[in-house]
Protein backbone atom coordinates (compact mmCIF):
# COMPACT_ATOMS: atom_id res chain seq x y z
CA UNK A 1 0.00 0.00 0.00
CA UNK A 2 0.96 3.72 -0.33
CA UNK A 3 2.99 4.96 2.17
CA UNK A 4 0.10 7.62 3.18
CA UNK A 5 -2.47 4.25 3.57
CA UNK A 6 0.42 2.78 6.18
CA UNK A 7 0.55 6.10 8.17
CA UNK A 8 -3.16 6.51 8.83
CA UNK A 9 -4.10 2.76 9.08
CA UNK A 10 -1.55 2.78 11.90
CA UNK A 11 -2.93 5.88 13.27
CA UNK A 12 -6.01 4.21 13.92
CA UNK A 13 -4.73 0.96 15.18
CA UNK A 14 -2.37 3.15 17.61
CA UNK A 15 -5.82 5.39 18.21
CA UNK A 16 -7.75 2.54 19.09
CA UNK A 17 -5.41 0.76 21.43
CA UNK A 18 -3.61 3.59 23.02
CA UNK A 19 -5.96 6.54 23.07
CA UNK A 20 -7.08 6.36 26.24
CA UNK A 21 -3.99 5.88 27.81
CA UNK A 22 -1.99 8.38 26.41
CA UNK A 23 -4.54 10.73 24.31
CA UNK A 24 -6.00 10.70 21.00
CA UNK A 25 -3.26 13.38 19.17
CA UNK A 26 -0.33 10.95 20.68
CA UNK A 27 -1.62 7.83 20.32
CA UNK A 28 -2.26 8.49 16.02
CA UNK A 29 0.80 10.00 15.66
CA UNK A 30 2.67 7.03 17.46
CA UNK A 31 0.53 4.68 15.89
CA UNK A 32 1.40 6.43 12.31
CA UNK A 33 5.11 6.43 12.69
CA UNK A 34 5.10 2.86 13.77
CA UNK A 35 2.74 2.20 10.78
CA UNK A 36 5.51 3.14 8.43
CA UNK A 37 8.24 1.47 10.12
CA UNK A 38 8.00 -2.03 8.00
CA UNK A 39 9.16 0.38 4.59
CA UNK A 40 12.29 1.52 5.95
CA UNK A 41 13.79 -1.32 3.96
CA UNK A 42 13.21 0.68 0.93
CA UNK A 43 16.40 2.73 2.23
CA UNK A 44 18.21 -0.35 2.05
CA UNK A 45 21.23 0.11 -0.89
CA UNK A 46 20.37 -3.19 -2.76
CA UNK A 47 22.58 -3.60 -6.04
CA UNK A 48 20.74 -2.16 -8.32
CA UNK A 49 16.13 -1.23 -8.60
CA UNK A 50 15.74 -4.26 -9.72
CA UNK A 51 16.68 -6.02 -6.45
CA UNK A 52 14.96 -3.11 -4.65
CA UNK A 53 11.94 -4.24 -6.32
CA UNK A 54 11.43 -7.57 -5.54
CA UNK A 55 13.50 -7.68 -1.85
CA UNK A 56 11.43 -5.18 -1.12
CA UNK A 57 8.44 -6.15 1.59
CA UNK A 58 11.01 -9.17 2.98
CA UNK A 59 12.50 -9.05 6.29
CA UNK A 60 10.19 -5.72 8.18
CA UNK A 61 7.40 -7.44 6.37
CA UNK A 62 7.79 -10.65 7.99
CA UNK A 63 5.03 -11.28 11.09
CA UNK A 64 7.51 -13.01 12.94
CA UNK A 65 10.41 -10.86 12.55
CA UNK A 66 7.87 -7.92 13.96
CA UNK A 67 7.10 -10.25 16.81
CA UNK A 68 10.82 -9.84 17.57
CA UNK A 69 11.26 -6.91 17.86
CA UNK A 70 7.89 -5.48 19.08
CA UNK A 71 9.55 -5.82 23.11
CA UNK A 72 12.45 -3.00 21.93
CA UNK A 73 9.78 -0.69 20.29
CA UNK A 74 7.24 -1.29 23.00
CA UNK A 75 9.90 -0.57 25.64
CA UNK A 76 11.17 2.63 24.45
CA UNK A 77 7.62 3.95 24.61
CA UNK A 78 6.85 2.73 27.83
CA UNK A 79 9.57 4.77 29.09
CA UNK A 80 8.59 7.92 26.41
CA UNK A 81 4.63 7.74 27.63
CA UNK A 82 4.42 7.57 31.17
CA UNK A 83 0.55 7.01 31.00
CA UNK A 84 2.26 3.32 29.22
CA UNK A 85 4.33 2.07 32.49
CA UNK A 86 1.20 0.10 33.68
CA UNK A 87 0.12 -1.30 30.50
CA UNK A 88 3.12 -3.34 29.04
CA UNK A 89 1.03 -5.95 27.65
CA UNK A 90 -1.12 -3.14 25.99
CA UNK A 91 1.86 -1.54 24.33
CA UNK A 92 3.07 -4.29 23.00
CA UNK A 93 0.06 -5.32 21.56
CA UNK A 94 -0.34 -2.07 20.00
CA UNK A 95 3.38 -2.45 18.47
CA UNK A 96 2.89 -5.26 17.02
CA UNK A 97 -0.93 -4.78 15.29
CA UNK A 98 0.86 -1.13 13.69
CA UNK A 99 3.43 -3.54 12.46
CA UNK A 100 1.34 -6.14 11.47
CA UNK A 101 -1.96 -4.57 9.61
CA UNK A 102 0.95 -2.86 7.65
CA UNK A 103 2.29 -6.39 6.66
CA UNK A 104 -1.08 -7.51 6.13
CA UNK A 105 -2.59 -4.77 3.89
CA UNK A 106 0.68 -5.11 1.56
CA UNK A 107 -0.34 -8.59 1.17
CA UNK A 108 -3.38 -7.69 0.16
CA UNK A 109 -1.68 -6.53 -2.98
CA UNK A 110 -1.01 -7.97 -6.08
CA UNK A 111 2.62 -7.97 -5.43
CA UNK A 112 2.75 -10.05 -2.13
CA UNK A 113 4.46 -10.32 0.78
CA UNK A 114 6.98 -12.13 2.41
CA UNK A 115 4.67 -12.77 5.57
CA UNK A 116 6.80 -15.73 7.26
CA UNK A 117 10.45 -15.11 6.18
CA UNK A 118 12.39 -16.51 6.83
CA UNK A 119 10.59 -19.65 7.24
CA UNK A 120 9.01 -19.33 4.22
CA UNK A 121 10.68 -17.53 1.59
CA UNK A 122 7.96 -16.79 -1.11
CA UNK A 123 5.88 -14.00 -1.19
CA UNK A 124 2.12 -14.02 0.06
CA UNK A 125 -0.68 -12.52 -1.58
CA UNK A 126 -4.41 -12.13 -2.25
CA UNK A 127 -4.46 -9.44 -4.89
CA UNK A 128 -7.67 -7.87 -3.36
CA UNK A 129 -7.26 -4.47 -3.14
CA UNK A 130 -4.57 -2.45 -6.00
CA UNK A 131 -1.96 -0.70 -3.66
CA UNK A 132 -3.85 2.58 -4.02
CA UNK A 133 -6.95 2.32 -3.15
CA UNK A 134 -9.17 5.77 -1.81
CA UNK A 135 -12.52 4.39 -0.55
CA UNK A 136 -10.22 2.31 2.11
CA UNK A 137 -7.62 5.42 2.64
CA UNK A 138 -10.37 8.40 3.15
CA UNK A 139 -12.03 6.87 6.10
CA UNK A 140 -8.32 6.28 8.01
CA UNK A 141 -7.72 9.79 6.69
CA UNK A 142 -10.84 11.41 8.61
CA UNK A 143 -10.00 9.30 11.65
CA UNK A 144 -6.55 10.54 11.99
CA UNK A 145 -7.16 14.07 11.50
CA UNK A 146 -9.72 14.23 13.80
CA UNK A 147 -7.42 12.80 16.37
CA UNK A 148 -4.72 14.93 15.45
CA UNK A 149 -7.31 18.03 16.12
CA UNK A 150 -8.45 16.94 19.72
CA UNK A 151 -6.22 17.11 23.06
CA UNK A 152 -8.41 14.37 25.18
CA UNK A 153 -10.11 11.21 24.73
CA UNK A 154 -13.57 12.31 26.39
CA UNK A 155 -16.80 10.27 26.87
CA UNK A 156 -18.47 11.57 23.58
CA UNK A 157 -15.73 9.94 21.08
CA UNK A 158 -15.97 6.53 19.51
CA UNK A 159 -15.36 3.80 22.22
CA UNK A 160 -16.41 0.53 20.96
CA UNK A 161 -14.37 -0.29 18.42
CA UNK A 162 -15.68 1.96 16.13
CA UNK A 163 -12.03 3.25 15.38
CA UNK A 164 -11.23 -0.26 14.24
CA UNK A 165 -9.29 -0.63 10.25
CA UNK A 166 -11.43 -3.70 9.96
CA UNK A 167 -14.26 -2.44 10.11
CA UNK A 168 -13.86 -0.58 6.43
CA UNK A 169 -12.20 -3.55 5.19
CA UNK A 170 -15.07 -4.79 3.15
CA UNK A 171 -15.01 -1.48 1.41
CA UNK A 172 -11.53 -2.36 -0.99
CA UNK A 173 -13.85 -4.35 -3.03
CA UNK A 174 -15.90 -1.95 -4.04
CA UNK A 175 -13.32 0.89 -4.89
CA UNK A 176 -12.18 1.68 -7.82
CA UNK A 177 -9.18 0.19 -6.39
CA UNK A 178 -10.19 -3.39 -7.76
CA UNK A 179 -11.22 -2.22 -10.96
CA UNK A 180 -7.86 -0.42 -11.55
CA UNK A 181 -6.35 -3.66 -10.71
CA UNK A 182 -8.59 -5.51 -13.19
CA UNK A 183 -7.20 -2.94 -15.73
CA UNK A 184 -3.37 -3.47 -15.31
CA UNK A 185 -3.90 -7.08 -15.12
CA UNK A 186 -5.79 -7.39 -18.64
CA UNK A 187 -2.49 -4.92 -20.05
CA UNK A 188 -0.39 -7.31 -18.47
CA UNK A 189 -1.84 -10.09 -20.22
CA UNK A 190 -2.07 -8.41 -23.30
CA UNK A 191 1.54 -7.53 -23.16
CA UNK A 192 3.14 -10.85 -21.83
CA UNK A 193 4.32 -13.93 -23.75
CA UNK A 194 2.05 -16.19 -25.83
CA UNK A 195 2.33 -18.80 -22.77
CA UNK A 196 1.33 -16.35 -20.18
CA UNK A 197 -2.75 -16.40 -19.27
CA UNK A 198 -2.96 -14.96 -16.25
CA UNK A 199 -1.66 -14.92 -12.77
CA UNK A 200 -4.79 -17.75 -12.05
CA UNK A 201 -3.96 -19.65 -15.24
CA UNK A 202 0.15 -20.11 -15.05
CA UNK A 203 2.15 -21.66 -12.42
CA UNK A 204 2.44 -19.28 -9.88
CA UNK A 205 5.17 -20.81 -8.03
CA UNK A 206 7.34 -21.40 -11.00
CA UNK A 207 6.75 -18.03 -12.17
CA UNK A 208 7.85 -16.48 -8.68
CA UNK A 209 10.49 -18.89 -8.50
CA UNK A 210 12.17 -17.83 -11.59
CA UNK A 211 11.35 -13.60 -10.57
CA UNK A 212 12.76 -13.41 -7.21
CA UNK A 213 15.05 -16.61 -6.38
CA UNK A 214 16.86 -16.35 -10.16
CA UNK A 215 19.90 -14.86 -10.99
CA UNK A 216 19.85 -11.10 -12.05
CA UNK A 217 20.66 -12.25 -15.77
CA UNK A 218 17.12 -14.06 -15.71
CA UNK A 219 14.77 -11.44 -13.80
CA UNK A 220 15.79 -8.91 -16.48
CA UNK A 221 14.63 -10.65 -19.76
CA UNK A 222 11.53 -11.29 -17.55
CA UNK A 223 10.78 -8.21 -16.32
CA UNK A 224 11.01 -6.68 -19.93
CA UNK A 225 9.26 -9.52 -21.59
CA UNK A 226 5.93 -8.37 -18.91
CA UNK A 227 6.73 -4.88 -19.36
CA UNK A 228 7.29 -4.09 -22.55
CA UNK A 229 4.65 -2.65 -25.10
CA UNK A 230 3.23 -4.89 -27.92
CA UNK A 231 4.47 -5.56 -30.52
Amino acid sequence: MDSLTQFVLGSSVGLAVLGRKIGPRKAALTGGLLGTIPDMDVFYPFEDPIDSFVLHRGATHSVIMQAVVTPLFGEALIRLFKGLRDHRIMTYLAVYLCFVTHALADAATIYGTKLFWPIWKEPLGTGSIFIIDPLYTIPLVVITVWALCVSSWTGSLPARGDLLPGNFHGLHGLGPGRAADRTLEGRGRARAPRHYAGPHDCDRRALQHDFLEGNRHRRRPLLQSLCSPAG
